[in-house]
């Protein structure tokens, strides 16, 4: 008999960012320049780029005026083990 011993778990936007801005030590993929103090403001998801998005805000953060583009940063994959 097939036994289909499985779980669940919600990742929440929220949860995502944080897994995110704490991996960046563990071998994990890592918000480039963000300060693990970083606080989450809100999400949104594109459909164009079919991408969730998290509008971060961090006092280290240069300014960003009404009606300007806010940066956008990078999230780098685990660094590739040499042989």
């Amino acid at each position: 008999m097939n036994e289909r011993r499985l779980m669940r778990i919600a990742i929440t936007p929220e949860l995502l960012v944080q897994a995110l801005l704490a991996s960046g030590e563990k071998g994990l993929y890592r918000i480039e320049g963000a300060p693990h103090d970083t606080e989450v403001v809100s999400f949104g998801y594109d459909v164009e780029t079919d991408c969730l998005y998290a509008l971060l805000r961090h006092e280290s953060f240069n300014e960003v005026r009404e009606g300007e583009v806010i940066p956008r940063m990078l999230v780098i994959p685990p660094a590739k083990e040499k042989p």
